[in-house]
């Protein structure tokens, strides 16, 4: 937590504000918001398979999760997201739309993750084109009815069963 202020190196104090608890300037009187960070996904999908990344940092290091990150300044969520899976699994995707947006609690860092559905640039490519960087050590495509069971964050595993549901749905 921040203890100095960036605007002028002041100690920062409690204060409530419209009954929310914060921390002020106590010289300058420059207030410190405590946000949510803004982080981005893909939902890419090849042939009824997802892609997913093994994390190789914390949190949940070693665990699978969709290639996601947080949003750089100067970007837009969607670069963000191409980006993301570009780093982490070598892939250039096509975003083919918004899929959800959620408010994500499950690490220290809280984000508003926004996922997109995406399909690779290359409709050609395999397995062997993937290349896992960035904070990811793997990369595969996985069946949506046959994920692993170490999927990092409750939000990525709920995200790739409401697309299969919804996949199910629209086949019926």
């Amino acid at each position: 937590m921040a203890k100095y202020c960036i605007e002028c190196g002041g100690e920062l104090g409690p204060f409530a504000e419209n009954g929310v608890p914060r921390l002020r300037c106590e010289k300058c009187g420059w207030i410190h918001y405590l946000n949510p960070y803004p982080a981005a996904a893909t939902l890419t999908v090849r042939d009824s398979e997802v892609l997913l990344v093994r994390r190789g940092v914390e949190p949940r290091v070693g665990m699978w999760c969709l290639p996601s990150g947080f949003e750089e300044y100067e970007e837009t969520p969607e670069e963000a997201a191409v980006r993301e899976t570009r780093e982490e699994s070598g892939l250039d995707v096509e975003l083919t739309g918004l899929f959800s947006v959620n408010y994500v609690s499950e690490t220290d860092k809280r984000c508003v993750l926004i996922i997109y559905t995406a399909v690779p640039r290359d409709p050609s490519a395999t397995d062997a084109d993937l290349a896992a960087g960035d904070d990811a050590t793997d990369a595969r495509f996985f069946p949506l009815d046959a994920l692993p069971p170490d999927i990092a964050f409750v939000s990525h595993r709920e995200a790739i069963e409401k697309y299969r549901d919804t996949l199910v749905e629209d086949q019926k």
